[in-house]
């Protein structure tokens, strides 16, 4: 079903999009409900609850995306407490505080952002940030900034 919301964004039907990440949602939903432990499924609800809190954001429902979007976070926690080695989990993490960070204001965008550029600065010492993300760390730096 994510497949078919990405299918129908393309097209420029953002509402008919977040309909079919909402029906995706209802099954990741069962999925990890029946087998919380399975570490794919934790994924794949997660990522559905991205997809639909970009959808959201895209229609200008900002609440509801940032509900999606901070729903997501303890499963992104949980996946990278799992393997915290795995630098995919990391960037699953920053990409989850990133989005979070992007709806909220004062202290709780700062707590987001800050968390995020320290994951990233420490895969960046570690030589772990692959070519499509070594600008990130600038980026997410950017959202410190005080807006004029």
């Amino acid at each position: 079903m994510n497949k078919l919301g990405d299918a129908k964004l393309q097209t420029g039907d953002t509402r008919a999009a977040a309909a079919s990440y909402d029906e995706s949602l209802a099954i990741a939903r069962r999925l990890t409900k029946r087998n919380p432990a399975n570490a794919q499924w934790q994924w794949d609800l997660w990522f559905t609850l991205k997809k639909l809190g970009d959808a959201k954001l895209s229609l200008g429902d900002t609440g509801a995306a940032r509900g999606f979007y901070a729903e997501g976070l303890p499963i992104t926690r949980r996946l990278l407490a799992t393997d915290p080695g795995n630098v995919q989990r990391q960037t699953d993490l920053v990409i989850n505080l990133y989005q979070l960070a992007s709806v909220e204001e004062g202290s709780e965008r700062e707590r987001a952002v800050k968390e995020a550029l320290k994951i990233l600065e420490q895969l960046r010492n570690e030589n772990k940030l692959t070519p499509d993300k070594i600008g990130w760390p600038d980026l997410i730096r950017q959202m410190l900034a005080p807006k004029l």
